[in-house]
């Protein structure tokens, strides 16, 4: 029994022990706690005031720490900074809290009463730098907490730096909402949409006009002293689905206006935007026909709804027709044409549009217009110079077809032929001359066809020429009155000349100075030349104005051998020039001894005979 007792005390004593063990390591560990604090508060303490002492409220580094927020409150509240304070370019602390995405800092701001319209050096507010950043939370806080005005404190031309409207550029549709949320009255700005069009996107534009944008005001635009509501821009970029919404939404398209620069609603249409100029390629033109049904349909659309006579209107001269045919929207053109639309109208240029087709090888337009009675006159000049070659000749059949004169000659000299002539063409110089181009033209320079054929010695080209009917005696344009023989035989072109002479070329006709072919290649001293005429049987002995036959001026060029092919020949050797001399004369005044001593055999033989 009394074993049992002592067992139940030494249990409550080591309970007791135990309890006060205990108590005395709580208190300890309570103890080292509060000193530790006590370390750490008072370390971290003076770590925040040396940072402190080391910063400015807008230093960007501050907003990047983990304890950024904390520092800035050091700075303002126990160092007495100016939380207003603005660095470089007037970049302040608010400024730099919201760029790094601080909103501890940003609250700290607000609730201090910084200036939350404090704009950058370039006019940058918190509140458009939050929205370009994309910081929906802070966005909210500038505007709930700091009242900060939600249609923006800057006054210059650059609309990205008013809230909505850096929305609109950025497409934060999230951005717009909020501002909308927060009382944005979109009926007070009246540029919103025009800016949407050219900076943002379809949704955005339709979610404006479904929260109030004003859809039928007028516009000025810079440089211009016309209006235009934003259904005229969305014609005018061809934007069918925009186009479709806005008439859906009640746009008037009487009132849409127009634009200095891109003409009437009809115009815009018609792609004037888009519109091409005279060195058009095939790419350019295939990147305009992805918007030729656009401009079809819009066209379809707003014609019946607009006065008649803008149809005819021109800017530039320009009328709603050519622009279209010069994109090649034909079927733009044909609801034109349907409605009244002048198909011989010329522009500022002198093109109308059949010339505008024709450049661009549009057949199928051109046949339209020419249906539609275009008139005809130097198409087929604009068909040979377009940069489209592959549809030229086709083009041309069409013209030719209609009625075209196929040798039109311009005020500077070019007509089709020469200009295939002179490009090289051989293709397209056979078609024109099947075709009935004259093949004794000029060229632009007034050189004949078949005498430039010989300077370039295109042995093709002479052949087609000569073949077709060309006139191997014609001396037109030729200032020396030149036979295209007189011409081959003086640069020495043997094969010419054969061709000639198997095409009944008159040997024995004279320039203006009375030479004839075998005068030119004696001077010149064309030997085989020489040979190929003499086979011809020509008359050896005219003269020409001075007197002098071919034997004179074989003896003046000095070549024995032509002088003694024509002495061989019978040439004559006693004909006296108007000087008097004799072959001979020359020879001997010349120092030709071997010359001389040809003729004067060649004057004993026919003495002898």
């Amino acid at each position: 029994m009394n074993n049992q007792i002592n067992n139940e005390e030494s249990k409550k004593f080591v309970f007791k022990v135990g309890v006060i063990v205990a108590a005395i390591v709580l208190v300890f560990l309570i103890g080292a706690g509060l000193l530790i604090g006590i370390f750490l508060f008072v370390g971290g303490k003076s770590s925040l005031n040396k940072m402190a002492e080391n910063y400015e409220v807008y230093d960007a580094e501050i907003y990047a720490k983990k304890y950024g927020d904390k520092i800035i409150k050091e700075l303002v509240l126990n160092y007495g900074k100016d939380i207003n304070q603005t660095g470089d370019e007037d970049i302040g602390g608010l400024y730099q809290a919201i760029k790094h995405n601080n909103i501890k800092a940003v609250k700290f701001f607000i609730e201090n009463n910084a200036h939350v319209e404090i704009a950058t050096f370039d006019g940058i507010t918190p509140l458009v730098l939050a929205i370009e950043e994309n910081k929906p939370k802070i966005v909210e806080l500038l505007i709930k907490e700091g009242k900060a005005n939600i249609y923006g404190y800057y006054f210059g031309e650059d609309f990205e730096k008013y809230p909505i409207y850096c929305a609109v550029k950025n497409k934060n549709l999230n951005m717009i909402k909020i501002l909308l949320n927060n009382n944005f009255n979109l009926k007070e700005e009246n540029y919103i949409l025009s800016y949407a069009m050219e900076n943002s996107d379809e949704n955005i534009i339709k979610y404006l006009v479904e929260n109030g944008a004003n859809i039928n005001y007028e516009i000025f635009y810079e440089n211009e002293e016309s209006k235009r509501t934003i259904l005229y821009d969305a014609v005018l970029s061809l934007n069918l689905k925009l186009v479709e919404y806005f008439l859906d939404k009640g746009a008037s398209i009487e009132n849409a206006g127009k634009s200095d620069i891109y003409g009437n609603i009809l115009m815009a249409a018609s792609g004037s935007k888009f519109n091409n100029n005279k060195n058009i390629s095939a790419l350019d033109l295939k990147l305009l026909e992805s918007l030729s049904q656009n401009s079809a349909k819009i066209m379809q659309m707003i014609i019946d709804k607009v006065d008649k006579k803008l149809i005819n209107n021109s800017l530039e001269g320009k009328t709603p027709l050519i622009i279209a045919v010069g994109n090649s929207y034909i079927d733009t053109a044909k609801i034109l044409i349907e409605n009244g639309a002048d198909v011989n109208s010329v522009d500022f240029e002198g093109w109308n549009a059949l010339n505008y087709a024709v450049n661009n090888g549009d057949i199928e337009i051109a046949k339209l217009l020419l249906t539609n009675r275009a008139k005809i006159k130097g198409e087929l000049l604009l068909a040979i110079k377009s940069p489209i070659v592959e549809s030229r000749i086709n083009i041309m059949k069409l013209l030719i077809d209609n009625k075209a004169n196929i040798n039109y000659t311009d005020e500077n000299g070019f007509n089709p032929l020469n200009i295939a002539i002179e490009s090289g063409d051989m293709e397209l110089t056979k078609f024109l001359i099947t075709n009935g181009a004259n093949v004794n033209g000029l060229m632009q320079d007034g050189v004949s066809l078949i005498g430039y054929a010989i300077a370039q010695n295109n042995m093709d080209l002479l052949q087609i020429l000569i073949e077709n009917g060309a006139n191997v005696n014609y001396t037109g344009g030729d200032s020396w009155a030149n036979t295209p023989l007189q011409t081959a035989s003086r640069l020495g072109l043997d094969n010419v000349v054969r061709i000639l002479l198997t095409r009944n070329a008159d040997i024995n006709a004279v320039d203006i100075n009375g030479n004839t072919a075998l005068h030119t290649a004696a001077l010149n001293s064309q030997l085989s030349v020489v040979k190929l005429l003499l086979e011809k049987n020509p008359n050896l002995d005219i003269q020409n104005k001075v007197g002098n036959t071919a034997l004179h001026l074989a003896v003046i060029s000095g070549n024995i051998d032509i002088v003694g092919d024509l002495a061989l020949k019978g040439a004559n050797t006693r004909i006296r020039n108007n000087d008097g001399k004799y072959p001979r004369d020359i020879a001997r005044a010349n120092n030709s001894a071997a010359i001389f001593e040809v003729l004067r055999e060649a004057e004993n033989k026919n003495i002898n005979q």
